[in-house]
């Protein structure tokens, strides 16, 4: 396999991880507990819902998302719902450190991207001022600025064509099998990603990472 110019990445539960999965699962479920539900429930309001597959794709705004879902919780005004945001994502509030070294790492070899379902209209400037990164990403794609969304097959295509490259001189990196699986039929080489030390392993079993940053 030849090596890729472009490493493309999907941003949540891939950059965003927690130190600790199961302390955080903890963490959600007693954060789901105060309303009454579990904390799978929680998160399929938030991400498995009517109003998120309209927001990612641009349909509805992000203050009608967040009423959507934050309103039948009891939080009903902006700040109640910003608070109940921030505890929801506390501990994913920024770029894993590991995932940000990676992310340095690669940065003088290859170019970088973003493919994200997000409800950030401008996730380039969110991802500079809310993650700082400035520059660190070459082309960033969010579902509700290009209204489509993973794993439509267009999105993919629109991806490449933005950053200027075929889809074997890309690779893709996401944590869900329904993306990854489309993008590969549409010729673009995956990783389905786990974790930071499984990423760098297989980052360097495809000549991608230097053998010395595995570790």
């Amino acid at each position: 396999m030849n090596k890729p110019k472009v490493v493309i990445f999907d941003y949540g539960n891939v950059l965003d991880i927690p130190d600790d999965w199961d302390a955080w699962y903890q963490y959600r479920e007693a954060l789901a507990n105060e309303h009454g539900l579990t904390g799978q429930d929680l998160w399929n309001a938030v991400y498995y819902s009517e109003p998120w597959q309209q927001v990612k794709r641009g349909k509805i705004s992000e203050q009608d998302y967040w009423n959507s879902v934050c309103a039948p919780l009891g939080y009903h005004t902006s700040e109640a719902q910003s608070a109940f945001w921030k505890r929801l994502w506390a501990g994913r509030d920024r770029i894993h450190p590991q995932m940000l070294s990676l992310l340095h790492t690669l940065r003088p070899h290859y170019r970088l991207a973003i493919l994200s379902n997000a409800y950030q209209w401008d996730m380039e400037t969110w991802l500079a001022k809310e993650r700082g990164v400035p520059g660190l990403f070459d082309v960033v794609i969010s579902s509700a600025r290009v209204g489509m969304a993973k794993p439509d097959p267009e999105i993919y295509h629109l991806t490449l064509e933005r950053i200027g490259v075929a889809g074997h001189e890309a690779i893709f990196v996401d944590d869900l099998e329904r993306n990854t699986s489309v993008a590969e039929a549409e010729g673009l080489p995956c990783i389905l990603f786990t974790s930071p030390e499984q990423l760098k392993r297989e980052l360097v079993e495809r000549g991608i990472l230097p053998v010395q940053q595995q570790a």
